[in-house]
C-alpha cells in the first residue's frame, strides 16, 4: 500500500513529538524530587569544644583566636556546647555545676600536670520523626591535660621564615616562654621580628601563653618604637607558625605598622 508523502511527514512529526514529550517527563515532571527531611538534623547530642582562652579584656579578645583543644598550656579555659539550641546544660566540672551554653574558668596553678574529667549533660526536646529512639537526653565525658607553659608548649622554639611584607628576607625567631625581666614578670624572648631596626633582641612583658597559641605585648620603648604586640599561632600541623603582630614606630600611636611572619620549626 503506497503512503502519501504528506500523511508519512505527519507520522514522522508525531513520533518526534511524542519522544521529546516522554523525555521531558522522564526528567521534571514525572518523578518528583523530595529532600529528605533529616538531612540536617541530628540526634540529641552532648559534644562539646574545650578552648583556651586568654584571661583579659579588651583588646586581646579581639586579637585572640579559639581553637579547639583537649591539651592546654594556660589555665584560662573556655567549655563550649555545640548545640546552640539545646533545652538546659548541665556541666559537672570539678565539684562546680553550671548551667549556661558557655562556661569560662580560671583554674589554680597546682592542676598543672592533671588531667581532669569535664562532663556536659544536655537537654532537647527530640525529633521522634527523625529518630525514634531519641530519649532527648545525651551525656559526654572529655579530659582537659594541662601542661606546663614552659616547657611543653608546641610555640615554644625556633622558626625560621620572613615577613609577607618581603619574602626573599629569611631570618629566625626564637620563643622562649620562661624568661623574666628585672622586675619578675613574665615574659617572652623572642629574636627581632623588626627588620627595618637595630633590635636583636625583644623582651615583652605581657604574655598570654597557650598550648599553640602565644600572645605578646608592650607598652614600653622597645627597639625604638612606643608600642608592639600580636599574636603567634602554630598550625596547620606542628611545625609551621603565623605570627601577626604590629608596632608603632613613633611616639603617636594613631598609625600601627602591621606584619605577618610565616616560618617554619627548625629545632
Amino acid at each position: 500500500m503506497n503512503i502519501s508523502p504528506c500523511i508519512k511527514k505527519i507520522t514522522t512529526l508525531a513520533i518526534g513529538s511524542l519522544i521529546c514529550l516522554s523525555a521531558l517527563l522522564f526528567s521534571n515532571g514525572c518523578s518528583e524530587h523530595h529532600e529528605d527531611p533529616c538531612k540536617a538534623l541530628s540526634a540529641t547530642s552532648a559534644d562539646f569544644s574545650i578552648m583556651e582562652y586568654h584571661g583579659y579584656a579588651y583588646p586581646l579578645n579581639k586579637l585572640w583566636k579559639y581553637y579547639p583543644s583537649d591539651t592546654v598550656s594556660s589555665l584560662y579555659i573556655q567549655f563550649v556546647a555545640k548545640d546552640s539550641t539545646a533545652d538546659s546544660y548541665e556541666w559537672h566540672i570539678g565539684t562546680g555545676v553550671y548551667s549556661k551554653r558557655s562556661v569560662s574558668l580560671s583554674f589554680p596553678n597546682t592542676i598543672v600536670g592533671q588531667s581532669v574529667p569535664i562532663t556536659l549533660i544536655l537537654s532537647k526536646k527530640p525529633n521522634l520523626n527523625c529518630f525514634p529512639n531519641n530519649r532527648g537526653v545525651d551525656t559526654l565525658t572529655k579530659r582537659v591535660y594541662f601542661l606546663d607553659d614552659c616547657v611543653s608548649p608546641l610555640v615554644k622554639g625556633k622558626f625560621n621564615g620572613y615577613n609577607t611584607n618581603a619574602p626573599k628576607d629569611t631570618f629566625s625567631i626564637t620563643i622562649d616562654l620562661c624568661k623574666y625581666n628585672q622586675f619578675n614578670i613574665r615574659g617572652t624572648n623572642m629574636t627581632s621580628l623588626f627588620r627595618d631596626r637595630d633590635c636583636p633582641t625583644i623582651f615583652y612583658s605581657n604574655a598570654v601563653i597557650g598550648y599553640r597559641e602565644l600572645y605578646f605585648s608592650s607598652d614600653g620603648s622597645l627597639c625604638g618604637s612606643s608600642g608592639i604586640g600580636g599574636t603567634a599561632m602554630i598550625g596547620p600541623g606542628k611545625d609551621q607558625i603565623t605570627v601577626d603582630y604590629y608596632y608603632y614606630p613613633t611616639i603617636d600611636l594613631t598609625t600601627p605598622v602591621q606584619r605577618k611572619f610565616i616560618g617554619k620549626r627548625v629545632n
